[in-house]
């Protein structure tokens, strides 16, 4: 039996090996930008969103999002946290995008517009 630091137990060393990849007591991994870890139960952990739980005392309900409020995404600090619902967040990042960001982002929803049409 091969054991990780995090509790799970594995048959082979191979399969130890592959989860340590990925183990959040191992390591912290990023996806697109924010830090995440896999917990025993091979569950995605995002560090903001458990602070953001934390801070909370409570699970985030559906339709919440937690913002960093610097746009730095490894930036996990509950003070620069905070919740918000997909509206909003949406409008903030439209706020800070360019000109020729927002162009690009509107040709590219065009593009992908076509594509379901012709489908």
């Amino acid at each position: 039996m091969y054991i990780c630091k995090c509790g799970r137990n594995f048959t082979t060393p191979q399969g130890l090996g592959k989860h340590k990849t990925f183990c959040g007591k191992n390591k912290i991994s990023l996806d697109n930008g924010y830090e995440y870890f896999i917990d025993k139960d091979g569950k995605v952990k995002y560090i903001h969103i458990m602070v953001m739980e934390e801070e909370l005392g409570r699970k985030l309900l559906p339709g919440e999002i937690v913002h960093h409020k610097d746009e730095n995404k490894r930036n996990n600090d509950k003070n620069n946290l905070e919740l918000t619902c997909p509206k909003d967040h949406g409008k903030h990042h439209i706020k800070v995008l360019s000109d020729s960001q927002k162009k690009e982002r509107f040709r590219k929803i065009q593009i992908l517009e076509k594509e379901i049409i012709i489908q």
